[in-house]
């Protein structure tokens, strides 16, 4: 969508090649990462789509650091639990702003679609068997989707 810097920070680095084949120009395995790994990349993203589901010990001030001033982080996962606790320093600093999104209306979700439609936008789906319903539910809490399941069942 034009971005011209695209920076994915996983917990592992397990996804650092789709996202290299996804368009991404830098990636970043927390994991992996030494401290200061976040002194580069400071107040150069316009943008944080934040797909993780939130810890305590989520450090969301070294990632808002990471925002240009009037940047958006955008938590889009569903946490369970409490949020981080965010200092109003990390915000006001930046004017940053801290949103999250739910699914949108039937209106936004067919914009959507269009979006995807028109860009050519490809998606990395599993497809299983309904009656393996159990086992993907499994394998999901063991972090081995990659990326969306689709339950197919069998229609006899």
């Amino acid at each position: 969508m034009g971005a011209t810097k695209v920076l994915v920070l996983s917990h592992s680095p397990r996804k650092r090649d789709d996202a290299m084949a996804l368009g991404a120009t830098d990636f970043i395995a927390a994991s992996e990462s030494q401290e200061g790994w976040d002194i580069p990349h400071r107040r150069t993203l316009d943008v944080i789509l934040c797909t993780a589901s939130f810890q305590d010990s989520m450090p969301i001030a070294t990632y808002i650091s990471l925002l240009k001033v009037g940047g958006t982080f955008y938590s889009l996962g569903m946490p369970e639990g409490k949020l981080p606790a965010v200092p109003p320093v990390a915000l006001t600093y930046s004017n940053a702003s801290l949103r999250g999104s739910n699914i949108g209306s039937r209106k936004e979700i067919l914009e959507m679609l269009d979006l995807v439609a028109k860009k050519g936008v490809k998606s990395w789906v599993q497809h299983r068997k309904m009656k393996e319903g159990g086992q993907v539910l499994e394998d999901m809490e063991n972090g081995k989707g990659r990326y969306r399941w689709v339950l197919e069942m069998d229609i006899e």
